[in-house]
């Protein structure tokens, strides 16, 4: 088996447990990977993937993403998020105006510090390992890309602003959260996530845990790598092309120029890029 499955994570659960428990379903010895995790208290959609599919981890990961989030403003949160210690600001919110005009601040090409309790490694040691160990740590500002920030709702009795953003690989909504309170003078963090959208995969296509388990290779949430990558380039193979690139040899380039899917009888053989006049293989799937 070789495919993707698109996952509606319940809040509770690490990505790594998902991935634990599909691997448990499956025959002895297949591969299961994810491609990016949701936090634990976060819900929505992971893709996990299964087999010779764990190959092409990087290139789903860096595919943008969109969130719906709830900020509670007048609070700070050491995790920025629920599960932290949470102190009350003692300041209260502004108003609709003022919290739309603070958006702006936080759309385009912009620097954000991922949160200390992250997975990000520092010196090879996951941060939220370094934090529990009692460690004091320093993020690193990062770039990242928020195309859009929009407010959809506002409730100012209970000071919660909730937000659909569309953003690139490796923005943190914690940090984001966190950082339209500061910039706001009350605090904030983020009471709730949900990732709807990566790429062109959207949570309406995603199965609960359960079903995923029991029925792996059911649509809609099973996806064959081929599809899964449906936004690059294709080319449609011969039998001998597919023979030179699946022992990683290059063939004759036509028109390709860029990131390329080849295909043989409707599945996808290899992932190739041109090189100096030749299409040559960069991922290799597993026959």
């Amino acid at each position: 088996m070789i495919g993707i499955e698109l996952v509606d994570k319940a809040a509770g659960p690490t990505s790594h447990d998902l991935v634990a428990e599909l691997r448990r379903s499956l025959p002895r010895g297949t591969k299961v990977g994810h491609a990016g995790t949701l936090d634990p208290f976060a819900t929505g959609l992971v893709i996990l993937l299964v087999g010779g599919a764990t190959r092409l981890s990087g290139l789903l990961m860096g595919l943008p993403k969109r969130y719906r989030a709830v900020v509670l403003l007048g609070a700070r949160s050491a995790t920025g998020d629920p599960e932290g210690p949470i102190e009350e600001s003692g300041i209260a919110p502004p108003g609709q105006a003022a919290i739309a005009a603070a958006l702006g601040r936080f759309r385009g090409s912009i620097e954000q510090v991922p949160p200390a309790v992250s997975a990000l490694k520092i010196d090879g040691k996951r941060a939220y390992a370094r934090v529990r160990a009692g460690e004091q740590v320093t993020m690193t500002p990062r770039r990242v890309q928020i195309d859009a920030l929009d407010l959809v709702a506002h409730d100012a009795e209970r000071g919660r602003v909730s937000l659909d953003v569309r953003c690139s690989k490796g923005t943190y909504i914690r940090s984001l959260a966190r950082d339209l309170g500061e910039a706001l003078g009350c605090g904030g963090y983020c009471a709730e996530l949900e990732r709807s959208e990566i790429g062109a995969f959207t949570l309406e296509q995603a199965g609960t845990l359960e079903q995923v388990v029991g029925a792996p290779e059911a649509p809609p949430w099973f996806v064959t790598p081929r599809d899964a990558l449906g936004h690059l380039a294709e080319r449609l193979l011969r039998k001998d092309e597919a023979t030179l690139l699946r022992t990683g040899r290059a063939i004759a380039l036509t028109d390709e120029d860029g990131p390329t899917r080849c295909v043989l009888d409707g599945r996808l053989i290899c992932l190739a890029e041109p090189r100096g006049g030749i299409l040559a293989p960069t991922i290799v799937l597993p026959e």
